[in-house]
């Protein structure tokens, strides 16, 4: 089985947006200067250069494929025995992998409408337990601000 989707969904920004990143960047900053931490006002540009430069860049399209060794993600491959759970949110159509990674503890895929859940969920049944999972409360909150 294999499928294509967008890595992120579609969140533009408006001016809005970019000029209240700006405006808690800038007051950070100048704090942070005030109290004499100019390290943290250079981390604190930093960071919103990068959130800008991340924001800006264009959605990658995903090509994930179901196979005998694991899941394959592009160029990435995931493989089962590194996987303990899958959960099939259906709601919002994504995939969430539980890993046995510590820092990767969760891989979150987008799945198409082309996408059979059914056949799916039979597929990962052969190879992963099923586990009620979710996107953490910090990412849901992050997806809020726009992140």
């Amino acid at each position: 089985m294999q499928w294509q989707a967008e890595d992120r969904q579609p969140n533009v920004k408006n001016a809005e947006w970019y000029l209240a990143v700006s405006i808690i960047t800038l007051a950070i900053a100048v704090t942070s200067v005030i109290f004499s931490n100019i390290l943290l006002a250079v981390l604190v540009v930093i960071a919103f250069v990068a959130v800008i430069l991340n924001h800006r860049r264009y959605n990658q399209m995903l090509d994930v494929s179901i196979t005998s060794k694991g899941l394959k993600v592009n160029d990435l491959v995931y493989l089962y025995e590194n996987l303990e759970s899958f959960h099939i949110d259906e709601y919002r159509d994504l995939l969430i992998l539980k890993s046995k990674k510590f820092f990767s503890s969760h891989i979150i895929l987008p799945l198409s409408e082309a996408v059979s859940k059914e056949e799916l969920e039979e597929l990962l049944l052969e190879h992963l337990e099923q586990e009620e999972m979710h996107e953490s409360v910090l990412e849901q909150f992050m997806e809020y601000l726009g992140f």
